[in-house]
């Protein structure tokens, strides 16, 4: 799923046999800084490179909606 172009949700599925695992996530938020500086890169030039990139494809809920999403720990209501 996009919101204005970049992707919102990330999904990934393979089967085997009779079984398949389907896995996705979507983010509550993303800090591009933070999620970069514990990435290895060759250079810092590719670490730029790379998370140009990326800002310019993915989003996060909070930078969609109009409030922050929130979510209980517990698993309860």
């Amino acid at each position: 799923m996009a919101v204005e172009g970049k992707k919102l949700v990330g999904s990934a599925r393979v089967r085997q046999h009779d079984t398949i695992l389907q896995h996705g996530s979507i983010l509550l938020s993303l800090d591009e800084e933070e999620l970069f500086a514990v990435l290895s890169f060759p250079s810092e030039a590719v670490r730029r490179r790379a998370k140009n990139l990326f800002s310019a494809k993915a989003t996060a809920l909070d930078r969609v909606l109009p409030a922050a999403p929130g979510y209980n720990r517990s698993g309860g209501p």
